[in-house]
């Protein structure tokens, strides 16, 4: 319901102007087409979320990061930054 107000307010503060029932049947198409394009890619990370949630986790992928996350602390141990680059 607030979605519909909010797209109410705005449509007639842009001062949109609709001569026939079509015209506004299309302009809510083109808004809803564009608000779906906009928000798909939060919607697919929410839903994969949702299913690493729901199944407790990831088992392999976590032992894999944890073992590359290891081997990149150990690097930047053993390689100290050094000030004097040359460019």
């Amino acid at each position: 319901m607030l979605l519909l107000v909010e797209i109410a307010f705005f449509t007639a503060i842009g001062g949109t102007t609709f001569n026939s029932s079509s015209d506004l049947i299309n302009y809510f198409k083109s808004y809803f087409a564009d608000l779906l394009t906009q928000s798909t890619p939060v919607l697919l990370v929410a839903f994969g979320m949702t299913l690493v949630l729901m199944t407790s986790g990831p088992v392999w992928p976590t032992r894999w990061l944890s073992e590359k996350c290891n081997n990149l602390v150990i690097l930047s141990v053993a390689i100290p930054p050094t000030s004097d680059l040359e460019y």
